[in-house]
């Protein structure tokens, strides 16, 4: 039993004839590379993961280190969300990125969801450098900054929006579905950034399962993930803003 997003409830329609290929794209994108890097050590591949991971993700180091062309790549500010971290954080990242990508690329078309993706993640990937930057050289990977970037979009473009959730019950196949609650995107961006903030904490503090230890990690390596991750669901909020009223 599982608690699974229902269905974007807003009074402004989709356009019709506009197919969601981007969000569809994209999800089977982080679906992919995230089953890819986690099912190759159990192949025999182990050696490959490092070096994806390394070319894919976001470096985050002191800022006297951009200097060694080998630390940052461009194509790392769109490609670090891409690669997931843990299973529990990547199966919401990916069940909220199908929700709000599909509602807002529906509204807006495939051509300017895709130049919304093209200038969100950069923004994320921007605040982690700005602010985030530590000795030794972390890498930052995860689509939390998406969905935040995703969820602003979506509220910029439709609001009044909520998305509805629900609670599923999955054996082999659904058996059931009950309406539960809705949230206004804003509010869902919000905590999913905190979320996000908690979850890479935890991931680079080593006395995770001490309550103490805990805070101190969130304090220590969360703060910029929430930052980005709050930062996207601005901008995301104004872009999509500027996109409803001057996109017709």
């Amino acid at each position: 039993m599982i608690p699974l997003p229902g269905a974007i409830m807003t009074p402004v329609p989709p356009v019709p004839g506009r197919q969601p290929v981007v969000a569809y794209v994209l999800v089977t994108v982080l679906i992919f590379s995230f089953l890819a890097l986690h099912i190759a050590p159990v192949l025999g591949a182990r050696g490959l993961v490092e070096p994806v991971v390394r070319s894919a993700g976001l470096i985050e180091a002191t800022w006297t280190l951009y200097a060694d062309p080998a630390l940052f790549q461009p194509w790392q500010l769109w490609t670090w969300v891409l690669v997931g971290s843990s299973w529990g954080l990547w199966l919401g990242n990916c069940a909220l990125t199908v929700v709000l990508a599909v509602a807002a690329e529906r509204r807006i078309g495939s051509r300017w969801f895709l130049a919304a993706l093209v200038i969100l993640l950069p923004v994320a990937a921007g605040v982690h450098l700005l602010i985030g930057g530590v000795s030794p050289p972390f890498i930052q990977v995860g689509a939390g900054a998406l969905v935040t970037g995703l969820a602003g979009l979506g509220w910029g473009l439709m609001r009044p929006v909520r998305l509805q959730l629900g609670l599923g019950w999955w054996a082999v196949l659904v058996v059931g579905w009950i309406p539960l609650f809705s949230l206004s995107l804003p509010v869902l961006g919000v905590i999913w950034s905190l979320v996000d903030g908690l979850a890479q904490g935890l991931r680079n503090n080593e006395a995770g399962t001490v309550l103490s230890g805990m805070l101190l990690g969130i304090l220590r390596q969360g703060w910029p993930t929430v930052g980005a991750d709050l930062t996207t669901l601005l901008v995301g909020s104004v872009l999509g803003v500027f996109m409803r009223r001057y996109l017709r």
